[in-house]
């Protein structure tokens, strides 16, 4: 049987828990799931990959109110973390966002 195609965008824990194929409704419970175990556990980098994980699937489900709060969130969190690969993410991820609105000056 074949692998499950990875998916880059799923970082640190996340990325043996979902795949490409993961359904986005999926992705919201296990990342919403993972985000809150990252904040009782205190550890900033896999907060920003919950975060991440979750701004995809809002804006991929439409919900870009909820995708833009997240992205930031992300982007928040992995600077916190010194996490240059987190920061990076997510400003694709809010660039991929503003693509999405039509505000290309944004992206």
């Amino acid at each position: 049987m074949p692998a499950a195609a990875a998916a880059p965008q799923y970082r640190g824990a996340l990325s043996a828990l979902l795949t490409a194929n993961t359904p986005f409704d999926q992705v919201l419970v296990v990342a919403g799931a993972h985000r809150d175990a990252a904040r009782r556990s205190g550890s900033l980098p896999e907060l920003a990959a919950s975060e991440l994980a979750l701004a995809e699937a809002h804006r991929r489900l439409g919900d870009i109110p909820r995708a833009e709060r997240a992205w930031k969130a992300s982007y928040r969190t992995a600077r916190a973390a010194d996490d240059t690969a987190g920061m990076a993410w997510a400003l694709w991820c809010g660039g991929t966002l503003a693509r999405q609105r039509g505000a290309l000056a944004l992206s």
